[in-house]
């Protein structure tokens, strides 16, 4: 019993350890509005920006070109 009290505590600790040292998640605009905006394209752009910046897995090509004459993103993420 002594050893699953030990076990559980030492889960805990890690378990907050995690919290207090973890990167801040990336928010979207509609996460850091509690979802009373929406994004628009410059902020789809911004985070698939800060997403290629914090990972070394993602690459961004142009697929197309919008009417409104705005670059279509293809984002692979992979090895």
């Amino acid at each position: 019993m002594k050893r699953l009290l030990l076990i559980g505590a030492l889960l805990l600790i890690l378990m907050e350890l995690n919290f207090l040292f973890a990167q801040p998640g990336l928010l979207t605009r509609a996460e850091s509005s509690n979802f009373t905006s929406t994004s628009d394209y410059n902020d789809v752009m911004s985070f698939i920006k800060r997403l290629d910046d914090l990972s070394g897995k993602i690459r961004i090509d142009t697929i197309a070109e919008s009417a409104n004459g705005m670059s279509v993103p293809l984002i692979i993420i992979g090895e």
